[in-house]
């Protein structure tokens, strides 16, 4: 079974109507929508229409001026445009070894090239790419995923387990002992420990299904507790796990004042809970 299949089950049971596998050929109405036409010749009424589309990168005052545009600006390893080492690109608008990121994080990575580049502090940073890890919570849904879906390789390591009735769906790609990938629906307790391994390819319990179930690996709490503490919590800002602990360390007694006070959780939201947690752990630990 499918993560898509598990996910859909879940969402419908919230009241909504799922429809995959449709290419809408055109919006129906004349002075206001009246519903959808897809390829396979049927039709949903509605009303509404809201398009999500991802991200574009806005690449087009580059192409204006000449430089190499493939899916975003082309740049090289110290973020420079590769037709001119004096124009620099980070973000979504750049293409760095054939990838465009669409992340928060990878942003930060390159932007701390960048600055270490031209400010001469490391005239050698070098950016090589970044791993990626997402925890979503839409309506009430958990989803976190990092790396890979599945296995690439014949030797990968590959755990599924799936329990639709509980709208939960895990999976474990392991290589040469490393994690190389997780995607996690439903149940995403172990998200910290597997996002630490996945970051810093720590070696992994023998018991590989541990990974996804508490069965040798530490708990929640215990997980969290050995986060070092460069450990980004919030990628939208950047916010480790150090500073949410020295945050409390310096009197700060709340979750809420914890979040005023480092920006943590003020993005997208999903490292909320998360960052509950780590305060709750520093209360216990410094709170005086």
């Amino acid at each position: 079974m499918q993560v898509k299949n598990v996910l859909k089950a879940t969402v419908e049971k919230l009241g909504l109507n799922v429809h995959l596998g449709k290419a809408t050929t055109a919006v129906l109405g004349e002075d206001r929508v009246s519903g959808l036409a897809f390829a396979d010749g049927t039709c949903l009424e509605c009303d509404m229409v809201i398009v999500a589309a991802g991200v574009r990168p806005n690449s087009e005052v580059a192409a204006r001026g000449g430089f190499t545009v493939e899916r975003a600006i082309v740049v090289d390893d110290q973020m420079r445009i590769v037709d001119d080492p004096d124009v620099y690109a980070v973000g979504e608008c750049a293409q760095h070894r054939d990838r465009v990121y669409g992340l928060v994080a990878p942003l930060w990575e390159q932007a701390k090239v960048l600055a270490d580049h031209i400010t001469r502090t490391d005239p050698s940073a070098a950016y090589r790419g970044s791993r990626t890890a997402t925890k979503l919570k839409v309506m009430g849904v958990e989803l976190a995923v990092m790396g890979v879906k599945a296995p690439e390789r014949e030797e990968d390591e590959f755990l599924q387990f799936f329990e639709s009735r509980r709208g939960v769906y895990k999976t474990i790609v392991v290589r040469d002992g490393k994690l190389v990938g997780a995607t996690l629906l439903g149940d995403v307790s172990k998200v910290s420990f597997l996002i630490q391994a996945f970051d810093r390819s720590t070696p992994l319990p023998p018991e590989r299904l541990s990974l996804m179930f508490d069965l040798g690996t530490p708990a929640v709490e215990v997980g969290i507790g050995e986060l070092a503490d460069d450990a980004q919590v919030c990628n939208c800002n950047g916010v480790s796990k150090g500073a949410l602990v020295a945050c409390v360390r310096g009197g700060e007694k709340t979750v809420a004042g914890v979040m005023a006070k480092t920006r943590a959780g003020k993005g997208c939201g999903s490292c909320k809970g998360l960052i509950g947690q780590i305060v709750e752990l520093a209360l216990a630990r410094y709170a005086a």
